[in-house]
C-alpha cells in the first residue's frame, strides 16, 4: 500500500482521496503547531501511518520534511518580533540555543544513524510513554497558568500593560552585545556551528569531493568519524553558551534604585530578560546533556523535538511567548540538519516530491496558528499555547496507540527484532 500511494502520487493518479484528507489534516495540525511553537511530529507520524498506510520508517522521514515547512513559517513571524518585556531585545532568547542547540544536533545525528537498529515496536512504545509523560507535566502547568489569567473582559487591559512594559528602554546591565536588536556574537557562533555541522553531513554523504575522501559507506570507520564529529563541535559551541551564562550570572539583576526604572510601577522579573540571570554554571552545564538526549530520542521517534524543547524552555523560566519562539528557532535549525542528513543519505528518494507538497500545507497552517497564538498572548492568555501543546501531546500518544492496536504492531514478533546497524 505504501508503494501504491507513493507511486500513485508520482504518476498523478490514484490515492487522491487519501492525500486530500492528509493535506487538510496537516493544515489543521500546522495551525495547532504554530500556536504551540512545535513542529507537530507527534501527530504527523501517526497520521501518515494511519491514512497513507506508510511504515513508521517512511512516516518519520516525511515527518521531518513537514516539520521543516512548519518551522519556516513560525520563524518568519518570530524573528521579526520583539521581547514582550523589552522592545529593544529580540523575541528569541539566543543564550538558550547556544546551550541546547549544538548538543541537540549532535544527539539527533547519532539518533538518525542508529534509527534502523531499533525495532518498530520499541519506537512506538518509547514514543507513547514519552508523549504521555510530557503531556501530563505540560497540562498541569497550563492549568496553573489558567487560574491566574484575567477574565475575558480584562484581556485588553492586560495587553495594554504588556505594551507599556515593552516600551521601556533596554536594561543597561544586559550581558548581550546587540546590533539592530540581535545579539550578533551569539548568532554568528550558531551560524558557524551550523555551517561546520552541514559540511560534516555533506562529507558523510560524499556530496563534497575532497582528495583522499570517498563517499563514506555505512558503518565504516570514515562513516562513524563524521557522525561522531558533531560531539566535539557541539561541546565547543556549548562552551560559548556557558560563558554567556557566566557573564549574565555575574552581572545579576539591576538595583531597584536604578533611576532608569523608577518610572516603572513594578520591576520586571529577572527571567523576563534571561532565565540565566542567577544560574550557576554547574547547573547550566547539565542542559547540553539533556538537550543531546532530546535530540537522540526525537530523531528516533520522528518528532522535531519541540514537544520536549518547549517544556524545557518554559521550565527555565522564560515567558511563554519567548519559550515558544526559542523552541521554534531551535527546531528550525535541527530540522535543517535532519533534512540535509536525509538528502545526502538518499533517505528521501521517492518521498521528496510528496514531502514538498505536505510541507507547504503545514507551512500555511503554522503561519495562521502563530498569528492566532500571538493574538491570544497579547490579550493576556498565556495558557493558550501551553494547553494546546498538552492537547497535541496527548493526541499524539492516543493516535499511536490506536495505530498500534489496529495493526497488531506491538504483538508482532518482527516488530521487536533489532534491525541492521546503519541500514546495512
Amino acid at each position: 500500500m505504501a508503494d501504491d500511494v507513493i507511486n500513485g502520487w508520482a504518476q498523478g493518479i490514484g490515492s487522491g482521496g487519501a492525500l486530500a484528507v492528509v493535506t487538510c489534516a496537516l493544515f489543521l495540525i500546522g495551525v495547532l503547531s504554530g500556536s504551540a511553537g512545535v513542529g507537530g511530529g507527534g501527530l504527523n507520524v501517526p497520521l501518515l501511518m494511519f491514512a497513507l498506510k506508510l511504515p513508521i520508517e517512511d512516516a518519520i522521514v516525511l515527518s521531518h520534511g513537514i516539520i521543516l515547512g512548519s518551522m519556516v513559517a513560525q520563524n518568519a513571524v518570530n524573528l521579526t518580533r520583539r521581547h514582550p518585556h523589552d522592545a529593544d531585545r529580540p523575541l528569541v532568547d539566543f543564550v538558550a540555543p547556544l546551550l541546547l542547540l549544538p548538543a541537540q544536533l549532535a544527539g539527533s545525528a547519532i539518533g538518525l544513524a542508529l534509527r534502523t537498529l531499533f525495532p518498530s515496536g520499541l519506537l512506538v512504545t518509547l514514543s507513547v510513554g514519552l508523549l504521555c509523560t510530557v503531556a501530563l507535566k505540560v497540562g498541569h502547568k497550563g492549568r496553573e497558568m489558567l487560574r491566574h489569567e484575567p477574565a475575558v473582559g480584562d484581556g485588553m487591559r492586560a495587553c495594554h500593560d504588556c505594551m507599556l512594559a515593552a516600551a521601556q528602554p533596554a536594561r543597561p546591565w544586559s550581558a548581550l552585545r546587540t546590533c539592530g536588536g540581535l545579539p550578533w556574537r551569539h548568532v554568528l557562533v550558531l551560524a558557524a556551528f551550523l555551517a561546520c555541522f552541514v559540511i560534516d553531513l555533506l562529507l558523510l554523504g560524499g556530496e563534497l569531493k575532497l582528495p583522499l575522501l570517498a563517499r563514506a559507506t555505512p558503518c565504516s570507520a570514515q562513516y562513524w568519524f563524521f557522525v561522531l564529529l558533531g560531539l566535539p563541535l557541539s561541546a565547543l559551541a556549548a562552551s560559548f553558551g556557558l560563558a554567556a551564562v557566566g557573564r549574565t550570572s555575574r552581572e545579576g539583576a539591576p538595583s531597584s534604585d536604578d533611576p532608569a526604572w523608577r518610572s516603572v510601577e513594578e520591576p520586571m522579573r529577572d527571567d523576563a530578560h534571561s532565565p540565566f540571570a542567577h544560574a550557576e554554571l554547574r547547573h547550566a552545564a547539565i542542559l547540553p546533556l539533556a538537550a543531546s538526549c532530546v535530540g537522540f530520542v526525537s530523531a528516533l521517534v520522528g518528532v522535531g523535538g519541540g514537544e520536549l524543547v518547549a517544556p524545557l524552555c518554559m521550565a527555565l523560566g522564560m515567558p511563554t511567548e519567548v519559550a515558544v519562539a526559542t523552541s521554534s528557532f531551535i527546531i528550525l535549525v535541527c530540522e535543517v540538519s535532519n533534512v540535509v542528513h536525509y538528502s545526502v543519505t538518499e533517505s528521501f528518494g521517492r518521498l521528496a516530491d510528496l514531502a514538498v507538497v505536505l510541507a507547504t500545507c503545514a507551512c500555511a497552517g503554522a503561519l495562521l496558528g502563530r498569528l492566532l497564538s500571538i493574538a491570544a498572548l497579547h490579550l493576556g492568555y498565556e495558557s493558550v499555547p501551553v494547553l494546546v501543546l498538552a492537547t497535541m501531546l496527548a493526541s499524539s500518544a492516543g493516535l499511536l496507540l490506536v495505530r498500534a492496536g489496529t495493526t497488531g504492531l506491538l504483538f508482532s514478533s518482527d516488530a521487536w527484532r533489532l534491525g541492521p546497524l546503519c541500514g546495512t
